[in-house]
């Protein structure tokens, strides 16, 4: 297990709190749910694709660097895991609201599916506001579909709290967003990648 956790809690969709200096939580890097730390292993996260590289020594015979697929598949870790290299994961700016304002929303892992949830708020002026849909849950049981594709979860109006089978389409940094509910769908607009 790592150090204590430093990181407290983090308020992301997936319960991850990051380490002030740019790690998780401890040192090198723990995993925290809600506030304490609960695994701890020496790696890096890749930034571009959102995965997290696993160096572990310990696995290592003879000096020679074995492949670690039937290890991390005897720990349930498959690498078609949503956690592994989820091209949905991040934050992303959606488009603006009937006042011009507009909201950060951070896509993250919640139990086996994605879920996003608003994590700031701006007004129209592009200045950061507090706004009662802030840690908001506003997408869940999310899921691809193929082909950039996502759905099988909901999208729900903070402003309502209706929700509305989530479509959504992945075209590098632009995420399209939309809402079904029976037959009708509407385009909710396009979200651009922040982080």
């Amino acid at each position: 297990m790592g150090r204590g956790c430093r990181g407290g809690r983090s308020g992301r969709p997936d319960g991850i709190a990051r380490h002030p200096a740019g790690g998780q939580c401890g040192s090198p890097l723990s995993i925290a749910r809600a506030g304490s730390c609960v695994g701890h292993f020496s790696g890096r996260t890749d930034r571009k694709r959102g995965a997290i590289a696993i160096r572990a020594p310990f696995l290592m015979l003879d000096g020679m660097n074995r492949s670690l697929g039937p290890v991390l598949f005897a720990f349930g870790i498959s690498a078609a895991s949503p956690v592994m290299a989820e091209p949905l994961m991040g934050v992303w700016q959606t488009n603006p609201g009937r006042d011009g304002g507009f909201g950060h929303v951070r896509i993250g892992l919640c139990e086996d599916s994605l879920c996003g949830t608003v994590v700031e708020t701006f007004g129209a002026d592009g200045r950061p506001i507090r706004a009662d849909d802030l840690g908001a849950v506003i997408l869940e049981g999310i899921a691809a579909t193929g082909n950039g594709g996502y759905g099988r979860g909901r999208i729900i109006n903070p402003e309502t709290g209706r929700s509305y089978t989530a479509r959504l389409r992945l075209q590098g940094d632009r995420l399209t967003v939309g809402g079904c509910i029976l037959m009708i769908c509407r385009d909710a607009g396009t979200w651009w990648r922040v982080d």
